[in-house]
């Protein structure tokens, strides 16, 4: 879970969002970049987590981390 002092951002992935084992998950991840919706958010709920965390650590102010975890994802969706 990610807490500053204004805002709590806690993270729940979904068990069934993506397979741990590689291959699956890189079938995964072939079909998000060709458009898969359903690839797309099972890839979203297993790291927009661990990414925020990143992306807070290096913009502080909430809104500009959020702005760059939405244009991480739909960068590597494109």
């Amino acid at each position: 879970a990610f807490t500053s002092r204004t805002h709590r951002y806690i993270y729940r992935p979904s068990l069934h969002a993506v397979s741990p084992h590689p291959t699956d998950e890189a079938r995964l991840v072939a079909a998000a970049r060709r458009g898969d919706a359903a690839a797309q958010r099972g890839l979203y709920m297993r790291y927009a987590g661990p990414v925020m965390v990143v992306c807070s650590r290096y913009l502080p102010a909430r809104e500009d981390a959020e702005e760059a975890l939405a244009d991480a994802f739909v960068s590597f969706f494109k």
